[in-house]
């Protein structure tokens, strides 16, 4: 097994270090004592070339974590041009200003590079072939990357939860809390990532320690949108009878999801000898974190 801390201190360029996994990698990085340069979109916007470069050439980084991105799948399909401007050519953008010092990039992809068609869970060999301009402009910044640099991993990971203003759990929480009925997908099969566990894992397994190029991370365990919500009823105690179950094709989502579009971490578990937390542990950990205690 490999050790799970770091063994040697790295001059560190963050970026996204406002997101949701951002802000998790900054908690991350500071208590495993590297020198950390983090900033947000007005700091550094990937989506303009001078600006990765001027960042870059001025910090001079022994790594760059990027963990900018345009995640909003539902209004990517009206905002094409934002989505691959922040998604595809923005990694086209670091990558080149990466290269020209040799700096190593870890950066974060998605599920949603994959169409659901498998029945069994995706692993790194598998070809992507994306439904939605969310996923294709991720696709699509996965393959600059790969262009442009020559050191470089990518992890993908999928339906990231910890911040209860962005994530599913603070969405359905918050309806749940007010007694209000929600109807929640059963047809649409997820691995579900806790920000907090992902973090760590980069952090602890990937800084210092060599990895492929493609690496997938999420907490162990699959489950859908619906069931997803009944375990937070449970958590929270609320009634179940709220939750209404239907298909993806009784909504009216813009964007189209994959129906099965679960990471398998068996390479992950292969090479440094550690399972991800269960969803269900991991679930229960950050509810009991963010609105128990407070409730208490």
């Amino acid at each position: 097994m490999l050790p799970p801390t770091p063994i040697a201190i790295m001059k560190i360029l963050l970026l996204g270090k406002d997101g949701l996994l951002g802000r998790y990698l900054h908690i991350a990085l500071k208590e495993a004592g590297h020198t950390l340069h983090a900033l947000g979109k007005n700091g550094c916007n990937i989506g303009v070339s001078h600006d990765c470069q001027r960042v870059v050439d001025s910090l001079m980084p022994d790594l760059v974590i990027n963990a900018a991105a345009y995640t909003d799948v539902e209004n990517a399909e009206s905002n094409r041009e934002e989505a691959f401007a922040v998604n595809g050519y923005g990694l086209k953008n670091l990558a080149r200003c990466c290269e020209k010092h040799r700096i190593r990039i870890i950066h974060f992809s998605t599920d949603y590079v994959f169409d659901g068609v498998s029945m069994q869970y995706y692993t790194e060999r598998d070809c992507p072939n994306p439904l939605n301009v969310y996923g294709k402009s991720k696709l699509f910044g996965e393959q600059q990357l790969a262009r442009y640099s020559t050191n470089f991993a990518i992890v993908r990971t999928s339906a990231i939860f910890g911040n209860p203003l962005k994530d599913f759990p603070g969405k359905i929480i918050a309806k749940l809390l007010s007694k209000k009925k929600i109807c929640v997908v059963d047809d649409q099969e997820v691995t579900i990532t806790y920000a907090g566990d992902l973090a760590n894992a980069v952090v602890a397994r990937l800084i210092d320690n060599p990895t492929p190029n493609i690496l997938n991370i999420t907490n162990s365990g699959r489950i859908t949108w619906h069931k997803y919500a009944l375990e937070l009823c449970s958590i929270l105690n609320v009634d179940t009878k709220l939750v209404m179950k239907v298909k993806t094709s009784d909504m009216t989502f813009k964007a189209v999801r994959p129906a099965r579009s679960c990471l398998s971490n068996v390479l992950f578990v292969r090479l440094f000898g550690v399972h991800q937390p269960t969803w269900q542990d991991s679930l229960k950990r950050y509810i009991q974190q963010t609105y128990l205690k407070k409730a208490a």
